[in-house]
């Protein structure tokens, strides 16, 4: 378990990423700490919903990988969006799965971002930009 408590003090934007991929995670760490993000990662859609229920902070943002073992990323999504202290934090998906786009849509997650992996990490922070208000 990679648990990186959630600091209160810290007055950057907070993003909560999940991913089971290790060097993804320590990658996207580096990179959005780099360009100012406070980050606390997970390495499952259950250690991020244990981090959500028991860190006083909220993201501002959660950025999840669709296929993890145990609750996906569909599921993950639903279960925050079911949370009403949760349902209006934004959602991002970050997926290797093949027809992303055609999937997120048939899920009826139009509204919410996507990027398919590999993905270009400009697209990222851009698409991050525009969610939050940095």
């Amino acid at each position: 378990m990679t648990m990186h408590p959630i600091d209160n003090d810290v007055a950057y934007p907070l993003i909560l990423f999940v991913d089971d991929d290790p060097s993804l995670r320590v990658a996207l760490r580096e990179i959005f700490e780099f360009s100012g993000y406070a980050v606390v990662t997970a390495t499952s859609a259950s250690e991020a919903l244990h981090i959500l229920r028991s860190e006083p902070a909220r993201p501002s943002l959660i950025i999840s990988d669709i296929l993890m073992e145990g609750i996906d990323g569909y599921q993950f999504f639903h279960i925050v969006k079911a949370e009403e202290t949760w349902r209006d934090i934004p959602f991002i998906f970050l997926s290797a799965k093949s027809k992303l786009r055609d999937d997120v849509e048939k899920h009826g997650l139009e509204g919410e971002g996507y990027l398919s992996k590999p993905f270009i990490v400009d697209d990222l922070l851009n698409v991050i930009n525009r969610i939050i208000d940095h």
